[in-house]
């Protein structure tokens, strides 16, 4: 009975660990969400016109500069990140560092993402 039943966690757990698969969408099937063959919506323009202005300071997230991982000279980046962009300038208003978003930006964030988050938004 001992040998059947480790026989049984063995095969369980092994299971377990190769019926993994890879769940990053966006690296898989690239981001549906980032059709740039689309028009640009004027949601997503007023979003990547705000990240210009206040994410270029210093080198952090444009011209090349990678502060936290985060590089948005692709606007395909900026439509990946938006969750993230979302936590770190609306909901703990830590960004952009010495000059977060007042009300009327955070806004601008808020509506592009209610609207789904897209390019063509």
């Amino acid at each position: 009975m001992n040998k059947v039943f480790l026989i049984t966690i063995f095969t369980i757990a092994l299971l377990s660990f190769t019926s993994c698969y890879y769940d990053k969408e966006d690296l898989l099937y690239g981001n549906a969400d980032c059709n740039t063959s689309l028009t640009k919506g004027p949601l997503f323009t007023q979003v990547e016109s705000l990240i210009t202005t206040k994410c270029s300071g210093g080198g952090c997230h444009m011209n090349g500069g990678r502060a936290g991982g985060y590089n948005f000279d692709n606007v395909c980046t900026i439509v990946s990140a938006w969750s993230q962009i979302q936590f770190s300038c609306v909901s703990n208003s830590r960004m952009p560092l010495g000059s977060p978003l007042n009300s009327s930006e955070k806004l601008i964030i808020t509506n592009w993402i209610d609207a789904g988050h897209r390019y063509d938004n």
